[in-house]
């Protein structure tokens, strides 16, 4: 994404136009302010809302189902081992620390599946 502000020559400044700049994968430099912002603090010395940074992964399990969510748990597709993947949140199953198994949300980004997106165990993963 592209936005800001722009100060020309002694006028005020102009509101730029929020648009897209790339599709797919976050730029390096995105990348790199993200993890910015998610180690800055704000002026009441607390911590901003974290920007979700994807990470590079691959299946190292066998095979890995990816599901539609963990609550409803309908198979989008089972992920041979080596599928590349960006990983882009992980969630707890449970509250429980005893039950503290993760799921985690991923794209996966080569294959046959590229371009789907859904949830999987992380454990499944590199």
């Amino acid at each position: 994404m592209r936005w800001g502000w722009s100060w020309p020559d002694g006028r005020p400044p102009e509101l730029l136009k929020f648009e897209v700049a790339s599709a797919g994968v976050p730029s390096p430099t995105f990348l790199a302010a993200a993890r910015l912002w998610n180690d800055s603090k704000t002026s009441v010395d607390t911590r901003p809302e974290a920007v979700p940074i994807a990470e590079s992964r691959k299946v190292t399990a066998k095979s890995a189902r990816l599901w539609d969510n963990p609550v409803t748990r309908a198979t989008i597709a089972t992920l041979p081992k080596g599928t590349p993947l960006q990983r882009i949140d992980v969630r707890p199953r449970s509250l429980v620390p005893s039950q503290a198994w993760f799921w985690t949300k991923v794209t996966v980004t080569g294959g046959k599946h590229a371009g789907r997106t859904g949830w999987l165990w992380l454990t499944d993963l590199s």
